[in-house]
Order: structure tokens, then sequence, then C-alpha cells
């Protein structure tokens, strides 16, 4: 039905009317034009060729259709009108005669045409033919997309008011289209046009949401698209990144035993020696490669931590130095923001409102989940496991822009030996659910002295026990080259489990449970045993011999090494760009050789054992 209306108006000037207050603003710009109009435009500016209806409105609302839907029906502009599925939704659902399938009979007639549900994602289509419209959260991006389809050489848009909120007539803003992210999908737009119509002119009038869009069109090349950054002949596009540090510590190898500031740390680094723009937002005496550091906290502000190597961080969000944290980087960061830069939110919810703030301007991500809640518009999880805890937790399906990127460690930190001693080491926060009592059991079964590093303690220690307190970067190191096996019994399902890397990077076998990240990590048999009962956690450390260090060592080297993660980064924050610049789902890259993310390289069969 709809690919009658195939360059229809090839060379011809066009103009959207929407339903903003500057709409009462309208002088014709020029003769002859072929005109578009949505919602209550019509009842405005009847003299229309094409008229766009996505739903029945509100009834608070005195013109939407819900209210005069006879005057809609009867409406016949000169070519054609569109209701949209939303509109026949709705209407089944007060008793309507309206198959799913088909428009409202009258419309037919005239050459109606369905339109897209506007809660699917931004999916812009140039073939109307094959794939309807998108529309994006507003009946403006399906308008805009027939008239491009039409073959029309400028278009002119009226009434975008989207900073505003309001309709012509109303006193107050009916919604906050801001707030609704409407201002992204215009740029989504924006950047979309670009690629598919770039001579096609976009011409705003009377401003107000989308003052200083399009303007720079005509001179604006779209990015290339996602190139595979291990290639060597492959362009690079410089990355913008703004990165926030965790509030109550210091981005520094200080602070080893918290596996988000080191990898925060770490990622600085490579992608500033990348080429890439990279801001560090974080504590006065951060120890960080990148292009600027801001100091937005001090001693002062994370005081009530002072403690840290001895005591559990309280996971308190609402307590001063976060406050601080937050505040201070909202500003901070809009000082430096360009238009769709990277704000990463290593500290995941910790940082929700200063992405929420921010959303509509940049690009937000939580860039290394390993937790089990989250709020970013796009995500990158430690582990499959963890991603699989997010979908079925909040009943949510699939994303295609989601992406697992496992932790990573420098292989320098670390001291790889063959030789192993004969006590058991368990490495981390010293509580129950990570399992020490468990850990406990297993090295008095097994007639082994277990080794404990890390904050906390316990009561009445057992005299097979040692006790070591906080480690180090460099303390911590050392016991992983030493340890018989690294025992990590997580009574929970781990969300990623960075010790147990550093363990295989040392050549140190690890005995884990069955679930969480750990089927991931530890290759069973291979690099350790994952064990469901005391039965089989004793045969693990009485057979520990049988995993080789060497493969062990190999097989971090393989897959968590700050290589493999730059690579990942680079390839899905390309990924993310392109769904802004020019390079959306349906894209093409005649650059790609390889898929550069979910490879996993195991070790050689031979080297099995």
């Amino acid at each position: 039905m709809i690919e009658k209306y195939r360059n229809n108006h090839v060379g011809r000037a066009a103009v959207l009317l929407l339903s903003g207050p500057t709409l009462a603003q309208y002088v014709e710009p020029e003769p002859d034009l072929i005109t578009c109009g949505v919602n209550t435009v019509m009842f405005h500016h009847p003299d229309l060729d094409y008229f766009f209806l996505q739903d029945v409105g509100t009834p608070k609302h005195a013109d939407s259709y819900v209210n005069r839907k006879a005057g809609y029906d009867a409406f016949k502009p000169r070519i054609a009108k569109f209701y949209g599925v939303t509109l026949c939704k709705q209407l089944q659902g007060q008793g309507g005669a309206i198959p799913y399938e088909f428009t409202h009979a009258p419309i037919i007639d005239i050459g109606g045409a369905r339109i897209e549900d506007p809660n699917v994602p931004a999916d812009f289509s140039a073939d109307l033919a094959v794939k309807l419209p998108a529309a994006a959260g507003s009946i403006a991006f399906p308008a805009l997309q027939f008239l491009l389809y039409t073959g029309v050489a400028r278009i002119y848009i009226v009434g975008a008011d989207i900073i505003d909120g309001r309709r012509i007539g109303e006193e107050k803003p009916a919604q906050n289209y801001a707030r609704q992210n409407h201002l992204g999908r215009w740029l989504e737009f924006e950047r979309w046009v670009a690629a598919t119509y770039p001579h096609v002119e976009i011409i705003p009038l009377n401003p107000v949401g989308l003052k200083d869009m399009f303007a720079l069109r005509k001179d604006t090349v779209a990015a290339e698209p996602a190139s595979t950054p291990h290639v060597g002949e492959a362009r690079r596009e410089q990355l913008r990144f703004h990165c926030l540090g965790v509030p109550h510590t210091i981005t520094s190898p200080e602070f080893a035993h918290c596996a988000y500031t080191q990898k925060l740390r770490r990622f600085c680094k490579f992608m500033t020696e990348r080429g890439h723009v990279v801001y560090h937002y974080g504590h006065t005496r951060s120890e960080v490669v990148c292009t600027e550091h801001i100091s937005i906290t001090d001693d002062d502000t994370i005081k009530q931590y002072a403690d840290w190597q001895n005591t559990v961080y309280n996971g308190e969000l609402g307590d001063h130095c976060n406050k601080v944290f937050t505040e201070r980087a909202l500003e901070e960061v809009t000082k430096r923001t360009q238009l769709r830069d990277f704000l990463l939110c290593w500290y995941g919810v910790g940082h929700k409102h200063v992405g929420e703030q921010l959303d509509s301007s940049m690009i937000v991500v939580e860039p290394g989940i390993g937790t089990f809640n989250a709020f970013a518009p796009f995500r990158v999880y430690e582990s499959y496991a963890t991603m699989h805890v997010h979908y079925g937790k909040y009943d949510q399906s699939p994303k295609w822009y989601d992406a697992v990127i496992p932790s990573f460690i420098d292989p320098a930190d670390y001291t790889f030996s063959a030789k192993k001693e004969d006590w058991l080491l368990y490495l981390g926060r010293v509580q129950q659910l990570k399992g020490i009592n468990a850990a406990i059991k297993i090295a008095q079964r097994t007639g082994r002295r277990l080794k404990v590093a890390g904050q906390g303690t316990i009561d009445d220690v057992p005299p097979h026990v040692d006790m070591l307190g906080y480690a180090d970067q460099r303390m911590k190191a050392d016991l992983l080259s030493r340890a018989a096996a690294l025992v990590q019994p997580s009574l929970y399902l781990e969300p990623f489990g960075n010790n147990v890397i550093e363990a295989s990077i040392s050549g140190t076998p690890v005995i884990t449970p069955d679930w969480g990240a750990f089927t991931e990590t530890v290759v069973h048999g291979v690099t350790g045993w994952r064990c469901r009962n005391m039965d089989q956690f004793d045969w693990a450390v009485r057979n520990i011999e049988k995993i080789k260090p060497e493969t062990c060592r190999q097989w971090a080297l393989n897959n968590y090494t700050i290589d493999q993660a730059r690579e990942r980064y680079e390839e899905y924050f390309k990924q993310l760009r392109g769904v802004f610049f020019g390079c959306d789902f349906n894209g093409s890259d005649p650059s790609r050789v390889a898929i550069v993310g979910p490879t996993r390289h195991f070790a050689r069969v031979e080297d099995r054992g």
C-alpha cells in the first residue's frame, strides 16, 4: 500500500507541521510546498496533503482523538492520512471494530497504512515498502521518514518545541519531552538522515527544541562504521570518555582490593595510550594515566572510610561521600562534555543520578556490571551469568547493545611460579557470603593450612588458619604465586570474582562452586575444579596436582588481559557510537575482518594432562 508513494515528489520541498506552540508563528517559507501535519495540526491548518495520527490521546486534551473522534475520521487531506498501530490497539480496547492488521476503514479508501509502535527502539527506515517507519516515541519521525521516501529535496520543520513540551493551545506542558529522551531521538534521527539522505536539506523554522540541529549537516561527514581495532591497517576513530571514579576509593594501585577501581585505572591507561580522549573524575590523590584528571573528592570527603584496609565498605549510596561526588561530578562533566561523548559509570547504580541527568546529551554506559542492579541504557556485564540474572530478575528481553566483557588484569602485576607450597589460600572479604566458613572447613577436612588475606576478621580463629589481614598488590601477587590452590567457595552467584583470574595468571589452580561466573572463568579439570558438595571439595584438594600451572597461566593470558579487554571495549564503543552517528544495527562495515567480543581461547588438548 505505501509503496505507491515512493518518489512521488522528487526534487520538491515539503513542510512538516508539528503541534508545538511555535506553530502559531508559521509563515510559509516558499510557495508550492508539500504539506504534512500531525495530531491536532488539522484543526489549525486543515489544508494538508498528508496527515499522521499515532494514538487516541488523553481526555484531558480537548482536541485529542478520544474527544473529537468524528472530526478526525471525517477529515480528508488532499492525498492521504495514516493512523498508527497504537491507535488501532487503543480503539480495539474500547470495543472498536478495527483489526490489529488494518487501519480504520475510511482511511483505507484514501491510502492509509499502519505505523510502528513507538515503544520499539529507533530503527529508522529508508525503504518503507520493506519496513514501515519507526515511531521512536514521536509521530514526527514516521512523517519525516515518509516525506524522505517520497523523494523531496528539502523539508521544513515547524512546531518541534520538544524542550518546551507544550502543544499549541496549552498553557502548561502535557509531558516533559526532554526527560523522555525525545531530544536524544532527534539527535539519532539527525545522524541517520545525514548518512542516509546526505543531499536532503532539513530546516527547522522558529526552532526551540531543535536549535542548532541540522545546521551543519551539509558539511558533516557521517562517522565511519566501527572498525575491528586489532587490525593494524584499520582507521581508528578517536572516542571521548568521561570516567567516573568510585566515590569512596582512590584510583591508584593502593586500592588493590577494589576490582572496580583497578578496572577503571587500567581502562583509563590503555584507552589513553590508544589515542582516545579520557577524562577521569575522582580523588585528588588518584594515580591515573589519562587526558585530564579532575579532582572531585579528597581525604576529608572519604574520611569515614579511612580504615578501609580493615573494614568492609557498607555500600551506603546516600552518605556524604556519595552526595559530594554526585554534585561535583555533574558540574565538572558538564563543563567538558561534547555531544554524545561516553559517560562511563564504573560504580554502577552509585552513579545513577549523574547518568540520568546527562542521558539526553551523552551515551551513558555501565562498563563493568558486577552486581545485580543496573540503570544505564547501555550495559556491559562482567559475565554471562550476571547478564542472565538481570534478564531473569527484571523480566526483560535481551538487548542488542548489551555486551559481556570479562574483567581483566595486567600480567605484569603478578608473578608466575610452577612450584607450589602445600597450603591453601582464601583471598577476599572475610565474610560468610564469600565463603570463609566453607574455606576453613575444606582446609580442616583435607589437613591443609589455610591462609586468609582480606578485609575483616573472624572470632575464634582455628589453629590451622593464618589471618594475614589486608593484602596489597605485592603481597597478593606473592601469595597467589605460592599457594597450592585458591579456595573461593562463594555462597552466592559470583558476578565475576577477579581473584580467580589473578590465581590463573599466577599459575595457581582454583577450587570454586559450580555456579555464577565460575562456570565461565574456571575450566573444570583444566584450570581448577568446580564442586557441589564437601566430598567433591575434598577430592579437588587431594587431586590439585593434576592441574598444570602452565595451563592455568595460558588460559588467563589468552582471555583476561588488558590486550583482550582493549579490543573488546573498542569494538563495543564503536558499535554504540554507530547507533548515534551513522552506522546503526542494519549498517554494514566493509573493513570488518573478525568479530571481537565473545571469543574464548581454550588450552590445547595436549596441555590438559
